[in-house]
């Protein structure tokens, strides 16, 4: 891929990343039955992404939240979800510093 790619990719993907709920995003366990991912200090109104729910037959009976069940995502996948926000700020940095290695190094950067 070349660096021009590159970086069409990432504005891309800062454009999605820029019409998203700002981060960070964390994950909310409301009760046994369901969970939220948004931002920790107002994900009721601005800061809500996501909720996550089981079916109702692995709801009954149970008493705290398990990822993993069902229709929910499993741990490593939520936490993945949840990290989208640094991701894309770490794109976003990367980016910057390819630009920073052009401008040095002009034409002998491959690609």
């Amino acid at each position: 891929m070349k660096i021009a790619d590159l970086h069409a990719e990432t504005e891309r993907l800062l454009v999605l990343a820029s019409m998203a709920t700002t981060g960070p995003w964390t994950w909310i366990i409301q009760d046994a039955s369901t969970a939220t991912l948004g931002r920790a200090d107002d994900w009721i109104s601005d800061g809500f992404v996501m909720d996550s729910s089981p079916c109702e037959s692995c709801c009954k009976g149970k008493e705290s939240w398990k990822f993993g069940r069902c229709t929910t995502p499993s741990s490593e996948n939520a936490n993945f979800i949840a990290a989208a926000p640094d991701m894309a700020a770490h794109i976003k940095r990367l980016d910057a510093r390819v630009c920073e290695l052009e401008q040095l190094h002009g034409a002998s950067l491959p690609g």
